[in-house]
């Protein structure tokens, strides 16, 4: 019985001891769980004022402008999954500059990988708008093309007619042509 209560009170030790000694290792607290959170569940109508009323505190604060929960902040509504009208290139702006005023922020592991996905996304945005100037210069093609079409139609039109004009007189000139043989040939 003895025993068993010392292999108790070692057992505990241990595990207080291990507590202790990894205690230092604890993760840190991610971005995305400390106020991410609170950003990915509001609906647009929230996140929209949520960024009037940010944007507005920075622009008549120029030292909050700089502060570094509310250039995560913004970083966060303009990417939120929830905001309808997302504006990636945004968000990178605040995200770079928080990183850039927030050396001790560039170590967090998830900054850079927000920071990659931003990238990438306004690369897809930059492609995006790229195809899309491209879509809209080929429909004015398209349609320039199509009026160019129905004016070679309508003169294809006219040249036909013309066409038959002729072909009608060319036989009746043959015609003519045969009864004056005719005649010649009877004098």
């Amino acid at each position: 019985m003895k025993s068993c209560k010392i292999g108790f009170q070692i057992l505990f030790l241990l595990v207080i001891s291990t507590g202790m000694l990894t205690g230092g290792c604890v993760h840190k607290s991610s971005v995305f769980s400390e106020s991410a959170g609170k950003y990915f569940s509001l609906n647009n109508e929230d996140i929209q004022a949520a960024i009037s009323r940010l944007e507005e505190i920075s622009k008549n604060d120029p030292q909050s402008a700089v502060d570094s929960r509310l250039l995560l902040s913004l970083c966060l509504l303009y990417s939120s999954p929830n905001n309808k009208q997302p504006d990636y290139r945004r968000a990178k702006e605040m995200l770079e500059t928080y990183l850039r005023s927030h050396t001790d922020a560039a170590e967090a592991k998830d900054l850079p990988y927000l920071s990659s996905l931003l990238m990438q996304i306004n690369q897809l945005q930059n492609r995006q708008d790229a195809l899309t100037a491209q879509y809209d210069r080929l429909k004015k093609d398209v349609k320039s093309l199509e009026g160019n079409t129905a004016a070679l139609k309508e003169k294809n039109g006219h040249l036909l007619s013309q066409n038959k004009s002729l072909k009608d007189i060319i036989e009746q000139l043959r015609l003519l042509d045969i009864r004056l043989e005719e005649r010649r040939n009877t004098l």
